[in-house]
């Protein structure tokens, strides 16, 4: 219908439900959708109206997941200028309850394993943004298609969602990854280009990014080792505990390396969508 499909707003292109989606107005979006409102318009941005549900924290995401639903909006393949697709921001800013609405209602589950330009799933977002809720129903997710142990899925550069807690300081959620069994004897693939200079080809078990994030990170990762062994302890910069049948064991690199002893990378990846 004319004077519904598209809206300018500033140096974007939406639509008036994507507007009114992304500013928590459900009974607005129920009125454009009477008066037949475009619901599978993409902005310029690359958008989906799914995408606009999760531009930040939502209260009214779960009315609004089941308007669409009813209106026969389905999952869409959109994905914008970053690679996000509509589950990437959910897991990034919205609730347990939207990931299981987004399952229930539109099948997403399907969708666990696709990646953003940088590499990541949803749940390494989950991870890097410190959402514990989206990231404990993520792991509970099970698509029968596609099997996988996804509290230590890689990234497409072997970053596990732990490395991404460390990388992003989200000691809440590395504490809970830990508790969880998350796996800290995990390395990350040999260093891309966008590592620091002085760090190619080289890979990092979690210890080496908590060490590149500073002391502090390091002393928060051994508390949360110590919450499921007791017995861990640092020694001469790196970390141990006792083992019944080797006596020290050690977590350091298979090749015995420690990247990051003695360099501390300020800088840090950044979730931008």
């Amino acid at each position: 219908m004319p004077g519904f499909t598209t809206l300018a707003y500033t140096n974007k292109i939406r639509s008036p439900v994507q507007v009114a989606a992304q500013l928590q107005h459900p009974e607005i979006v129920r009125e454009l959708i009477r008066k037949q409102a475009d619901l599978e318009y993409v902005s310029n941005k690359g958008w989906s109206l799914l995408h606009y549900l999760f531009a930040k924290p939502n209260p009214a995401s779960q009315e609004l997941l089941y308007l669409l639903r009813g209106n026969d909006v389905s999952f869409d393949t959109v994905k914008d200028t970053s690679g996000w697709n509509a589950l990437h921001r959910c897991a990034a800013w919205g609730r347990a309850e939207d990931i299981q609405l987004m399952v229930k209602l539109f099948g997403a589950q399907r969708h666990l394993d696709e990646h953003t330009n940088t590499g990541l799933a949803a749940i390494h977002l989950a991870a890097s943004m410190g959402n514990i809720s989206t990231l404990a129903t993520l792991i509970r997710c099970k698509d029968v298609e596609k099997p996988s142990k996804l509290l230590d899925l890689p990234d497409s550069s072997g970053w596990t969602p732990l490395h991404h807690s460390i990388r992003n300081r989200r000691v809440e959620t590395m504490h809970w990854l830990i508790r969880q069994g998350a796996d800290h004897h995990v390395s990350t693939f040999p260093a891309a280009d966008w590592f620091p200079e002085g760090f190619d080809d080289q890979v990092f078990l979690p210890k080496d990014v908590a060490k590149m994030e500073g002391k502090e990170m390091v002393k928060e990762y051994i508390s949360a080792l110590k919450e499921i062994r007791p017995d861990v302890t640092e020694y001469d910069d790196d970390i141990y505990w006792d083992s019944s049948e080797s006596g020290m064991s050690s977590e350091s690199s298979d090749d015995g390396e420690t990247p990051a002893e003695t360099a501390l990378f300020q800088g840090r990846p950044v979730c931008v969508a």
